[in-house]
């Protein structure tokens, strides 16, 4: 996606700054604002996102579908500029609105890529150079957002759950393996010294790969956790499902299967992390 979309098709809400107030201290949450139509007219719903808009509850958000991440990128881009006079709308210029310039969000096409803020001067008497400081500064913390927001606690989640189903499967070939040995111990295939190396090397292997799996199901279990209760409390319950449902889902994503297969396997060497 290289723009944000445009005004005709523009997601609702917006996105806020407040300060509250809590036992005579002050602290700011970022919140996002949209208006839904209710039997007694239109009802503003605010969803809190944090102290840090790039956090773990903004991020199962958009992970689970619930907020846009180009949407909020381009949200914050607005919300930086705001004091700005001539940025009065987001893109464009739409009728009886006069305003002296249009800006929009040019998204990366890859990772490693920065966001880039786009300007363009609708009266000539504005000249963008005169910032360039300012938009530099606002290209950076909007490539922090892009990247922070693509990193996706389910599919985090997803190939923990990955990692143990490759643990499972060489835990599965080692007792192959070992029921062979006894086999060809019993044939007179396999002399005792050969045989108790043979089995003495199985079993560390076995050792290694059961700790391996332990160790991804308690990150799993801590992760699902972080996620939960990073969200909105009254819709915990609700959203862990979802959850789980995804996380699972990407078990049987063939493309997913394969990216995880190139990044993580180096010949007969398992990479992984939890």
């Amino acid at each position: 996606m290289a723009r944000s979309s445009s005004t005709k098709q523009r997601t609702s809400g917006s996105l806020r700054l407040v300060t509250k107030k809590a036992r005579g201290k002050e602290y700011r949450r970022w919140q996002w604002r949209t208006h839904r139509e209710a039997e007694t007219g239109w009802k503003t719903v605010d969803v809190e996102l944090g102290e840090e808009l790039s956090g773990l509850r903004t991020r199962t958000l958009v992970a689970l579908g619930e907020l846009s991440a180009p949407v909020l990128v381009e949200r914050w881009v607005g919300w930086n500029f705001k004091e700005w006079k001539d940025l009065p709308a987001f893109t464009g210029r739409p009728d009886g609105l006069k305003q002296g310039a249009a800006w929009w969000v040019e998204l990366p096409k890859q990772p490693d890529q920065p966001v880039r803020l786009r300007f363009r001067s609708i009266e000539s008497r504005i000249d963008f150079r005169r910032a360039r400081k300012s938009i530099d500064r606002a290209e950076k913390v909007a490539t922090s957002l892009w990247k922070a927001f693509s990193r996706d606690p389910i599919v985090e989640l997803g190939q923990l759950q990955w990692f143990e189903s490759e643990a499972q499967q060489r835990i599965d070939n080692i007792a192959t393996e070992q029921l062979e040995l006894r086999r060809q111990r019993r044939a007179g295939d396999l002399n005792q010294r050969d045989f108790e190396a043979d089995e003495r090397d199985s079993f560390m292997r076995l050792e290694g790969w059961e700790s391996m799996q332990a160790t991804v199901r308690a990150r799993w279990d801590e992760l699902l956790e972080e996620m939960v209760a990073a969200l909105p409390r009254p819709r915990r319950d609700e959203l862990r499902g979802r959850i789980v449902m995804l996380a699972d889902r990407l078990q049987s994503d063939s493309k997913q299967l394969q990216q995880w297969r190139n990044d993580h396997w180096d010949g007969a060497t398992l990479r992984w992390s939890a």
